[in-house]
């Protein structure tokens, strides 16, 4: 019996079908195991179960940790507000020391103005800053001379003018040094007075107008700092909750991780529970599962038999197809051997028609010896 095989085009496409069937038939599987994983993820929250199942389990480890992630969000704007804010009350800080400064400067230079040193006061508060404020007194007033008179020069000549203006420049550098180091002067002798002096006590009018100011202002600041001590507190408490897992940033990314996670496992409970309430074959439920059906889980049950249909029909297709490239793959073997053997059958009788040509061919040379023989 001969056998023939299809043409390799129609295997191809039947291997075409068979991949095409499987494919379907793997989707359909996911979409039937999303379905369970609703079925279940509907069924369970109403089922019988204990506080310490997987389901619960879950799902309050999925809630502390969200709560948890949301408590270090508020953290963390938090954290912003208390860094903006201390930003905002160092510059304002930072504002009122140079305001107060500036009025530390006010006094001292009040208090060791020319007119106070003139009348011989002795002020025993700034009695070390006297004697330093004489000299750069004088010092600037002799500098202030020297640069007017050099300034008033009228020569024509270059090279003076040239000198003059090169020594203007000198004068100029140095006067501006002795006025800032008078103006240092003033506001240390300002601070200084203020700390051993009062508004209360103050006799001096002018001092004790700018002795007002400087104590609102001193208060004014302990107010910052005080509370810039707090916040600064708060940023410190804060940091150190989440400095052991790196920061509050890298918490959260751990919690997201441990969610996904839990919710990962969370759907294997829901599958689970869908497959077991499928087995039990009973709307009702039975074997040990009894939840009355919603009409959505009804459905869902009935899109799940749906699609083991369908899978099952997938699989009659596949199998059929599986059968007929089997049947055309034995064909094809034997198409090969009975080709085979025609080869071997041929070369068996190439073999004999040779043996039959050598058998007759020694039997003429023998005939031939036998002739020869007789000759002898």
């Amino acid at each position: 019996m001969k056998y023939t095989i299809g043409k390799v085009n129609t295997m191809d496409e039947r291997k075409r079908t068979i991949k095409e069937y499987e494919d379907k038939k793997r989707e359909t599987l996911n979409s039937i195991d999303g379905m369970l994983e609703n079925l279940g993820a509907s069924l369970l929250p109403r089922s019988e179960q204990d506080d310490n199942s997987d389901y619960f389990r879950l799902t309050r480890d999925i809630s502390d940790s969200e709560a948890y992630i949301a408590a270090i969000e508020g953290d963390i704007a938090r954290l912003k507000a208390v860094e903006d804010d201390i930003h905002r009350k160092d510059q304002e800080n930072a504002a009122l020391d140079k305001d107060l400064s500036r009025f530390f400067t006010r006094l001292g230079e009040y208090i060791l103005g020319e007119h106070v040193l003139k009348r011989g006061e002795d002020i025993e508060a700034v009695k070390s800053y006297q004697n330093q404020a004489e000299i750069l007194y004088s010092k600037v007033k002799s500098l202030e001379e020297r640069l007017d008179q050099n300034e008033d020069r009228n020569e024509g000549n270059v090279f003076t003018w040239i000198g003059k203006n090169t020594q203007g420049v000198v004068l100029r550098s140095f006067l501006g040094k002795s006025r800032n180091s008078l103006q240092k002067l003033f506001t240390a002798a300002g601070e200084k007075y203020s700390q051993t002096v009062s508004q209360e006590t103050e006799t001096d009018d002018g001092a004790k107008t700018i002795l007002l100011e400087i104590d609102a202002l001193k208060q004014e600041s302990a107010v910052f700092i005080a509370d810039l001590a707090q916040l600064k507190e708060e940023r410190r408490r804060i940091n150190d909750t989440y400095s052991p897992d790196g920061g509050p940033a890298k918490k959260i990314l751990a919690l997201e991780r441990h969610i996904a996670r839990a919710r990962e496992e969370l759907r294997g409970v829901f599958l689970r529970y869908g497959l077991e309430f499928e087995a039990a074959g009973d709307e009702e439920g039975s074997a040990g599962i009894a939840v009355p059906l919603e009409e959505t889980d009804a459905r869902l049950l009935e899109e799940i038999r749906e699609g083991r249909e369908s899978i099952r029909k997938y699989d009659r297709e596949i199998e059929k197809l599986t059968a007929s490239l089997a049947i055309d793959e034995e064909k094809a073997a034997i198409a090969k051997m009975e080709k085979a053997i025609k080869d071997h059958e041929e070369r068996i009788r190439t073999g004999e028609e040779a043996i039959e040509s050598l058998t007759a061919r020694i039997k003429e040379a023998a005939a031939r010896i036998e002739e020869q023989t007789r000759l002898l």
